[in-house]
């Protein structure tokens, strides 16, 4: 009885650390001293797991940024290079978090959207009209980068 019982813990721990991870991250447009206050949209992202390292990263890119919903998917090919289907990142490893700077393509953003997402917002005219221009920036030319931590201190398996 105790052996099943262990058998049954050591498996359902195994499924926790199997599974994704939902955490949060920064996500900035690299962009003019000006309008780098308007820049960084905190993001949520999953991370599924391949030894301690992330295998895969998903995350959404921010409604106030693209207008809608947009996932963005990476698998890790190499330890500096991932690629996605509208993504490729070059990343590094510091202080256990992952810094990757993307360049999308076919990623198309709605600044009408985007617009009417921010008007209905608590920012300021002056907030809005920042992020707005972040937003049209971005449009022109999909870069970014994102940076997220590998593993939460509470979440790590070990």
């Amino acid at each position: 009885m105790k052996f099943r019982i262990l058998t049954l813990l050591i498996f359902f721990i195994s499924l926790h650390c199997l599974a994704g991870k939902s955490l949060q991250g920064v996500y900035e447009v690299p962009i003019s001293e000006d309008l780098k206050p308007f820049a960084k949209y905190v993001v949520d992202y999953q991370i599924e797991n391949n030894s301690d390292s992330p295998a895969f990263v998903s995350f959404q890119l921010p409604l106030t940024l693209v207008g809608r919903p947009i996932e963005i998917t990476m698998q890790k090919m190499t330890e500096t290079l991932w690629i996605g289907p509208n993504v490729i990142g070059k990343c590094e490893t510091k202080d256990a978090k992952q810094i990757c700077s993307l360049e999308f393509s076919d990623i198309t953003s709605d600044i009408k959207e985007v617009e009417k997402i921010l008007n209905n917002s608590n920012l300021t005219q002056w907030e809005i009209q920042g992020r707005l221009a972040v937003a049209a920036a971005f449009s022109g030319e999909p870069i970014g980068v994102v940076t997220y931590s590998i593993y939460s201190k509470k979440e790590k398996c070990d």
